[in-house]
């Protein structure tokens, strides 16, 4: 997995995470963010590398689904494209509208 995949991926966690299960949230999170291994995953959930990587999967393949039908993530990233065109007279109305996309 590259570098911009990974990051991609936990855009989309971000985004999505709410409509996850806990258990694929808690596999997402050992995997992408806490770079445990296949191995380590699996032995801390007591299953196989085999299940815990067709987890992997299940849960990119998921958070993709909802970025195809939703567009969240893409909708927010021509916002702020936007946003970063505005002239400086204009700075603080995009300074505002970050706050309501909570990023401000």
């Amino acid at each position: 997995m590259s570098l911009d995949e990974g990051v991609y991926f936990d855009r989309l966690f971000v985004e999505y995470s709410p409509l996850l299960t806990e258990k694929k949230r808690e596999l997402f999170e050992m995997y992408f963010r806490l770079d445990l291994s296949l191995s380590e995953i699996a032995e801390i959930n007591g299953v196989t590398r085999q299940s815990v990587l067709d987890g992997i999967a299940s849960v990119k393949k998921q958070l993709s689904d909802y970025e195809s039908k939703l567009g969240y993530l893409k909708k927010k990233n021509e916002v702020y494209a936007l946003i970063d065109r505005l002239s400086d007279e204009n700075a603080s109305v995009g300074e505002q509208i970050k706050k309501v996309l909570g990023e401000g």
